[in-house]
């Protein structure tokens, strides 16, 4: 889809922080396919980065995001008499962000609430296109996830959510998109970076492989350096860990002048 390819160049510039530069093409995404839901989830995704990487974070900016995931939703929705799948997609993925942007905010009631409404539309959107990859992104974290539950609380996550979750058939959907899909592509991959490096998996030579990646590709966000780091140290080559924690090291060639200096400061 020649969406998609836009859409997976809007997702680099949000991963690498390039925020203005994210809004902008976001804005002209919208302009270039009117009534598309895509221009403005991905409009909301981009106040939601910011929102997360302020300090200290701004109630304004949250709202901000807010605001434009209300108007997300409701593209999604009208979008469904042209094209439903990609309409559940879409629902799917703003209840899911914001499901996400609601436990930064501790209103986890509510949070599991969208994160239920997610959940539907994402398999609504798998009935009807079962060959879109980018729908299992939501599928697979689901799946991954609910199966990490404690034991002693999944009567009572099933309850609220509606599933079990399955460890496998998660890391599986997750690899399939990693590897097949489009505008969802890299986040299957920062997942599974994220996941394999997780204290119960502990997989470190899985992470690095994503995370060399994502470091590589995006070298104005710092998460993907530090937490290869730490895998780096996990793995025992505490000289690939003191490299990349060293504010000089050859990596920062990799920057632009101005956030080299900020870093280093």
């Amino acid at each position: 889809r020649p969406i998609d390819q836009e859409i997976a160049g809007i997702v680099d510039l949000f991963y690498d922080l390039q925020l203005d530069r994210a809004l902008e093409a976001s804005d002209g995404l919208k302009k270039r396919h009117p009534g598309h839901p895509a221009g403005d989830f991905y409009r909301s995704v981009v106040f939601f980065e910011r929102y997360l990487v302020e300090n200290p974070r701004s109630s304004d900016t949250f709202k901000a995001y807010e605001n434009a995931n209300a108007i997300c939703l409701e593209s999604a929705r009208a979008y469904r008499l042209k094209d439903p799948a990609t309409s559940e997609l879409y629902l799917a993925a703003g209840y899911g962000f914001f499901s996400r942007a609601l436990a930064t905010q501790r209103r986890y009631r509510e949070a599991i609430s969208n994160a239920k409404q997610s959940l539907a539309h994402v398999k609504n959107a798998i009935k009807l296109e079962p060959e879109r990859d980018d729908a299992y992104l939501g599928l697979g974290m689901f799946n991954y996830f609910m199966s990490r539950v404690p034991v002693a609380a999944k009567p009572l996550v099933y309850m609220m959510v509606g599933g079990w979750g399955d460890r496998e058939l998660g890391l599986s959907q997750l690899h399939r998109v990693a590897d097949k899909g489009s505008a969802a592509r890299m986040e299957a991959r920062r997942v599974l970076a994220a996941i394999y490096a997780s204290p119960k998996e502990k997989q470190w030579d899985k992470s690095e492989v994503f995370l060399a990646e994502l470091m590589e590709r995006y070298p104005h966000n710092p998460l993907y350096r530090l937490r290869r780091a730490y895998v780096a140290q996990a793995r025992g080559r505490f000289d690939l860990a003191l490299e990349l924690a060293d504010p000089d090291g050859p990596w920062i060639e990799n920057l632009s002048p101005s956030l080299r200096e900020k870093t280093r400061a």
